[in-house]
């Protein structure tokens, strides 16, 4: 009987490791394994870092878009990240009419106001449920309604042109 309830108390345990174990994954959705740093600057010079730290503190959404290669390719993906005009309301950018959003190689896309609110204008951190790798660019500038020249990786600065 001891032998028994010795076996139950071992099952137990690991069943519960387990659980625990996938509901902490689950609690750290959003949270990127890796470190990363976005500069965001208003009109008035003014810049705020915004972090790995920070997203989990805005509202992850979901993402379907068409990204549209220059051969005319097309290839459906899942993003998941947080909304451009959620991280520029974070980071105290109220007011604009042109953003520029540049990823670290120089790289710089102009977006009018519209677009920035558009729901389909995400920060992406994660494609098809798998986060981004270093590889890939950490983070990605997705706009579900403009072609692939429009999806910056590995994004880091934000500015306020006018």
């Amino acid at each position: 009987m001891k032998k028994i309830r010795a076996v139950v108390v071992i099952i137990m345990s690991l069943i519960f490791i387990i659980m625990a174990t996938g509901c902490d994954a689950e609690s750290k959705e959003g949270v990127t394994s890796e470190s990363w740093l976005i500069y965001v600057e208003d009109s008035a010079g003014k810049k705020v870092e915004f972090t790995e730290k920070d997203a989990p503190g805005l509202e992850l959404v979901e993402v379907t878009a068409v990204l549209s290669k220059d051969d005319g390719s097309e290839e459906t993906e899942k993003w998941k990240g947080v909304l451009l005009s959620d991280v520029l309301g974070y980071c105290g950018v109220e007011e604009y009419k042109m953003l520029a959003v540049e990823a670290s190689d120089g790289y710089t896309k102009e977006l009018d106001a519209s677009t920035v609110n558009d729901k389909g204008t995400i920060l992406g951190l994660f494609l098809d449920g798998q986060e981004i790798s270093r590889e890939d660019g950490l983070v990605r500038l997705v706009v579900s309604t403009m072609n692939a020249r429009a999806w910056i990786k590995n994004v880091s600065r934000i500015y306020v042109v006018k």
